[in-house]
């Protein structure tokens, strides 16, 4: 049994709760719905990027890339690690109520802060501090769906919690589209943006079963104990990944800050948001099986080769089409934007190889240990991005100095998780492996194409995902035998 943070019997972890063996069927399932809702929403995000990409010049994407940016960095405290500590610890009617007061008193904090900085100007331009304003408001927008966001994750509701998603995607596309049609540029987005959180949030209330009770004094000692290691680690992660964009940002300005925003945003939706949306699944199964070791490896080295074998392609297959997909979905200006992105892109390898590493700590009741190294992780991006602005100011560089960052943090993550878990090495690599050469002859494949067969733009596009698609998809099934075991232990239902 792990040692509980608050030191009390009334705050037992869900595991307690769940029995020890659960379905595959339905886990697979709600799993399978929530990348289908994934794909869906990062689809419809995709496709306002490239409206405004093609809408906007590059000087109004680095405007509105800045003001998003400091949105970011100040929501990363937004529920103070509230949602994951009601996911650990035993639900009830106070719980809840108390983690609702609290995070809606931290948005509110925000809101005014953000309205004082903006005042104050302080390394702003007057066009990014007249927008924050408005910005402001989706703090509270969001925190008001806070604790249903929680308890669709805790009771794997993944459909409930997969479909928020696509109505806030949809509802900021249509409402973005509309705006840039009727020529409100930049603004566009911002509207977008708080009719759809306040579209989701509006899910959510209603498909939740909860209601508001009175709040505890011990709830709150509870809540913080396990929840300021998150949200320490949910104010480190943003800088951490946004280190690059603000120091472009600060030095060279909006003007250069808007192809660095482009380039990232691809790898953004197509492989940091996938990780996000594993962790709704991985993170309450690790917490199921947390209180034995054994069993707790095993799901997370299973974790690791399935989000391998799906993240890994394409993080490749970016970076191979850069030069194609770059001018097609944003045009022509944007082309130097497509090195960029192939460095960008390939930084999702070591981040997917370490991404699980942090639900282990999280589910085992030991958060502090992901805080301590995601402080780790943060200095030394900060340092590298900074080394490379100082000795080239080319936002090349900055890209190059994230993805050494980013390779460091994984190895880092492999040394602790191993020696925790008491995982060999060669089962670490074993469950990267296949995807890693599929991934190669899948590279090979593709560069083979592209040399024989010359087509139009969009022709050649098209035959390299499909090139690409088919090569990997052969290769991981004739490398990974336990992956063909379970595609057949599936289908007739033996799996459990």
């Amino acid at each position: 049994m792990n040692t509980k943070l608050d030191g009390s019997s009334a705050s037992q972890p869900i595991s307690d709760l769940m029995p020890p063996v659960f379905n595959a069927r339905m886990v697979v399932s709600g799993a399978s719905f929530t990348l289908f809702s994934y794909v869906v929403m990062r689809l419809l995000n995709l496709m306002i990027t490239v409206l405004l990409a093609r809408t906007l010049a590059p000087e109004g994407m680095g405007i509105l890339a800045g003001a998003l940016l400091a949105i970011e960095i100040l929501d990363s405290i937004r529920d103070f690690g509230m949602r994951d500590a009601l996911i650990y610890h035993r639900g009830s009617s106070s719980l809840h109520t108390t983690a609702f007061i609290m995070v809606m008193g931290i948005s509110f904090l925000q809101c005014a802060g953000l309205l004082i900085f903006c005042w104050l100007h302080w390394g702003i331009t007057s066009e990014i501090a007249e927008i924050l304003p408005y910005l402001s408001l989706l703090f509270p927008l969001n925190a008001l769906g806070t604790v249903q966001e929680a308890l669709t994750q805790k009771r794997l509701q993944l459909f409930r919690r997969g479909l928020s998603d696509v109505i806030n995607g949809l509802s900021k596309l249509i409402v973005t589209a509309g705006l840039l049609a009727a020529g409100y540029g930049v603004w566009s987005l911002v509207y977008g943006l708080l009719f759809a959180a306040f579209a989701r949030t509006f899910y959510l209330s209603c498909v939740t079963r909860w209601q508001l009770g009175w709040p505890s004094f011990k709830d709150v000692a509870s809540l913080t104990r396990y929840g300021r290691h998150i949200a320490l680690m949910d104010i480190l992660v943003p800088i951490r990944n946004r280190i690059d964009q603000l120091v472009i940002l600060y030095f060279l300005g909006t003007a250069a800050l808007g192809p660095y925003y482009i380039a990232a945003r691809i790898p953004e939706i197509a492989v940091t948001g996938i990780n996000t949306v594993l962790t709704r699944l991985l993170f309450p199964s690790f917490v199921i099986v947390a209180n034995d070791k054994a069993r707790l490896a095993e799901t997370y080295l299973v974790g690791l080769r399935y989000s391998s074998s799906a993240m890994l392609p394409a993080s490749v297959g970016i970076a191979l089409t850069a030069d194609l997909s770059v001018p097609i979905m944003f045009g022509e200006e944007w082309l130097s934007s497509v090195t960029l992105l192939q460095i960008l892109a390939l930084s999702g390898i070591p981040l997917t190889l370490g991404w699980a590493v942090g639900d282990v700590f999280k589910a085992n009741g030991r958060p502090h240990v992901l805080t301590l190294i995601t402080i780790l992780e943060a200095v030394a991006a900060t340092l590298l991005v900074l080394s490379g602005m100082a000795l080239s100011r080319s936002i090349e560089m900055v890209a190059l100095a994230m993805f050494t960052s980013e390779c460091i943090g994984t190895y880092v993550r492999f040394v602790i998780v191993k020696r925790d878990l008491s995982i060999r090495f060669s089962q670490l690599v074993s469950s990267v492996l296949p995807s890693l050469l599929s991934c190669v002859g899948m590279a090979a494949a593709v560069v083979v194409f592209r040399q024989f067969f010359q087509f139009g733009t969009v022709l050649e596009f098209a035959g390299c995902i499909l090139i690409g698609g088919i090569s990997y998809c052969i290769l991981l099934l004739v490398l990974d035998r336990s992956f063909r075991d379970d595609l057949v232990k599936l289908r007739t239902g033996v799996l459990q």
